[in-house]
């Protein structure tokens, strides 16, 4: 499939960029061409329309009115080595503007589904800024504890997250923090629980 031509090293470095995305989940044109950017890929618009055009990456038309597409799952193994650790981070800093830009809604919130846990996954990944990954937490905890009935996983986006907000000197909105609450109360851990209500609570 892959020759030694620049076109094909490059629609190669587009596929392995893409690979950051999770599985499945369609992501906007403008995400995957930012990361086929942060790869050195001088034309990624080209090469994501090629991959396109060879099956590889599947296009999804638009999604609140952008543009979608996300890697055929077949084609994974086909994109080289896995992503080191810094590629993510990088890759993922890169995404997240064009993602912000397409998923949030004018009130400025992640949409409460696959794609918020998205978002949170990518927020974290990349070390996104607390106003970025505030809303992408809050989205994933909640649908990942009301829709998924999973606290523990909803616990751990949330918990991490607020490290992260704290650290630069912010602080969680108040229903963020009874989320998180509610979701150590189920799991039973009690001394977290009550830690994120005085959080809350110091807010009032």
């Amino acid at each position: 499939l892959w020759s030694g031509s620049g076109r094909n090293a490059a629609e190669r470095a587009q596929l392995r960029a893409a690979t950051l995305f999770s599985e499945g989940l369609p992501v906007p044109l403008a995400a995957l061409e930012a990361v086929g950017i942060a790869s050195d890929v001088v034309d990624p618009r080209k090469a994501i329309d090629r991959l396109i055009g060879l099956g590889l990456v599947d296009g999804w038309g638009e999604i609140r009115g952008a543009e979608h597409a996300a890697v055929n799952p077949l084609a994974r193994s086909l994109a080289g080595e896995k992503l080191t650790g810094e590629e993510q981070s990088r890759l993922a800093g890169a995404a997240m503007a064009p993602l912000s830009a397409a998923w949030r809604g004018s009130d400025g919130e992640f949409p409460h589904n696959p794609q918020g846990v998205e978002a949170a996954r990518l927020a974290l990944m990349g070390d996104a800024p607390a106003d970025v990954l505030e809303p992408a937490a809050f989205a994933a905890g909640d649908f990942l504890f009301s829709h998924e009935h999973n606290a523990r996983a909803a616990l751990m986006v949330l918990h991490t997250a607020i490290g992260r907000i704290e650290k630069e000197n912010g602080s969680a909105r108040p229903q963020y923090l009874l989320l998180a609450s509610n979701c150590a109360e189920l799991i039973g851990e009690t001394g977290l629980q009550i830690s994120l209500l005085e959080k809350g609570l110091a807010l009032r």
